[in-house]
């Protein structure tokens, strides 16, 4: 990375070292398993285990969650 970089390119640059990385370490880039019947109570689940006291960049609603769910799912 370059001294004076955008935001942009910065975020660029992360983005492409967390790719190297899981591809590293052999993470999947789909998960195989996830049935389009199953979706509603994994999203009913997850919301029942969120706590928006941690610290994360983006709370995820449950249309957010499904939209994950479809792009992940094998």
């Amino acid at each position: 990375m370059a001294h004076g970089e955008s935001e942009q390119q910065k975020a660029a640059h992360f983005i492409e070292a967390i790719k190297k990385l899981n591809e590293s370490m052999e993470i999947p880039k789909k998960v195989s398993g996830i049935k389009d019947k199953d979706i509603p109570l994994m999203i009913e689940r997850a919301l029942k285990e969120a706590n928006p006291l941690f610290p994360v960049p983006k709370i995820l609603g449950r249309e957010d969650m499904k939209k994950l769910y479809e792009v992940i799912k094998e």
